[in-house]
């Protein structure tokens, strides 16, 4: 296992907190107005958040990745390309979801980790960090899969709302349903992503930053 990728992971979150602590003030106060507006509103102002939150976490990713890069880390980078992509596919779910219940699928940023993209992205992104930083084959899959399971199912247990948003509400017997389904679909992709995207970034890793240009011994 390389030095890098902890390193990389602890450098990001300390960042995240910063950027939270910097701007809750400000969003408390927008979320008591974002309650009141109306739908169409409500939406664009959701979006707005989402697209400046997704875009601050992938300008931060995208920096360790190219510090990573130039220092010649191998380990660091391909974690940083895992963290990079797990980002992206937690924007694609988001985006692609549609408005449906606003206050579900588009809850204030500081309780998307709850959802099911948050749940799904922060599963994905951990797995497949640890996943590239272990050997390639059989233990790079079981440690993928194995991570992403135990925080698909522990996120929605720590977290203020449950995996699917639905926290705030009382589901319907239909909504419980589609929980259902999504908890299933989720616990299957989600170990299978992340252990693609680790398979991916680390090829990429080699390929760009090969073993014996490496300062890391792998």
């Amino acid at each position: 296992m390389t030095r890098g990728g902890p390193r990389l992971a602890a450098i990001a979150l300390a960042a995240a907190t910063a950027v939270a602590l910097r701007y809750a003030p400000a969003a408390a106060a927008i979320e008591r107005v974002a309650t009141q507006a109306p739908l169409s509103d409500f939406l664009i102002l959701r979006h707005r958040q989402y697209a400046e939150t997704f875009a601050v976490g992938g300008a931060v990713l995208l920096v360790l990745v190219i510090a990573a890069l130039l220092r010649r880390r191998r380990g660091a980078f391909g974690a940083g390309l895992a963290a990079l992509g797990a980002l992206g596919i937690g924007a694609l779910l988001q985006f692609s979801a549609t408005s449906g219940i606003a206050s579900v699928m588009w809850p204030p940023p500081y309780l998307w980790l709850g959802t099911f993209a948050g749940t799904f992205m922060l599963a994905v992104m951990f797995a497949a960090v640890a996943a590239v930083m272990l050997r390639p084959g059989l233990r790079r899959g079981v440690g993928a899969v194995l991570i992403a399971e135990a925080i698909w199912w522990a996120v929605p247990l720590l977290s203020a709302v449950d995996a699917f948003g639905f926290g705030a509400d009382q589901p319907s017997f239909s909504m419980d349903w589609l929980v259902f389904l999504g908890t299933a679909a989720g616990a299957l992709a989600a170990p299978a992503a992340a252990w693609a995207l680790a398979s991916l970034c680390a090829m990429i890793a080699e390929r760009i930053i090969p073993a014996h240009k490496s300062s890391l011994a792998e």
